[in-house]
């Protein structure tokens, strides 16, 4: 489960940004509906000590994060098999593929090319190991609205401030930095770095336990 919460005091102004966070991954959820994105079991709203909080529940993941499972290779010195390194990298790549490239001739809902922005290892859920989810669409944005919407604008992104910098630093590209947009670009940095981590994880470790 993911839980949507204030930063701070609880203010009407943060009330609605979370709000609208939490709106804007559920609708990104609704539409992204790919082995290799994160299923979304449901939403809702609770109060706790008085202050309205927002969740959305997400299948279970039993292997956690790939941050969490690096973690523990690290710690109990677990060799990553080649084909379960190969296999998460082709399931992290056909999810940012399914993002990025929006295809509405299925018959499904009409779905818009979607630019993750915070592709990270924490954000990489193991339901195996061998297969890998991407989640947290909480940055997320619809890079273009659907041609069908009467106002030629994006509902679901009333948040974005598109040119901002966001993420977490260590894993933000080069057009970020410069202060271009790239979102495709910035998207495809981010999966690369976390590829070269756990594909050179074995090998870096071994290093490490020489020195």
């Amino acid at each position: 489960m993911k839980i949507f919460r204030h930063k701070g005091q609880p203010s009407e102004a943060t009330s609605t940004t979370v709000q609208l966070m939490w709106r804007k991954e559920f609708e990104h959820l609704n539409l992204c509906a790919d082995e290799n994105i994160v299923k979304r079991e449901g939403a809702g709203r609770f109060k706790y000590h008085g202050t309205l909080n927002y969740a959305i529940l997400l299948e279970y993941c039993p292997m956690g994060s790939l941050s969490s499972y690096l973690d523990k290779v690290q710690n109990e010195n677990i060799e990553i098999p080649l084909g379960n390194s190969l296999k998460l990298a082709q399931d992290i790549a056909s999810g940012m593929e399914f993002l990025h490239e929006a295809d509405s001739q299925s018959g499904g809902p009409i779905r818009v090319p979607v630019a993750h922005r915070d592709i990270k290892s924490s954000n990489i859920l193991l339901k195996a190991p061998d297969h890998a989810v991407i989640s947290d669409f909480g940055l997320a944005i619809a890079l273009r609205a659907p041609s069908s919407h009467p106002s030629g604008q994006n509902s679901i992104d009333m948040d974005v401030n598109r040119t901002k910098q966001c993420g977490t630093p260590r894993y933000l590209s080069p057009e970020l930095l410069e202060g271009q947009i790239g979102v495709h670009f910035a998207d495809a940095f981010r999966q690369g770095l976390i590829l070269l981590t756990y594909l050179c994880y074995n090998w870096l470790i071994k290093r490490m336990s020489i020195l």
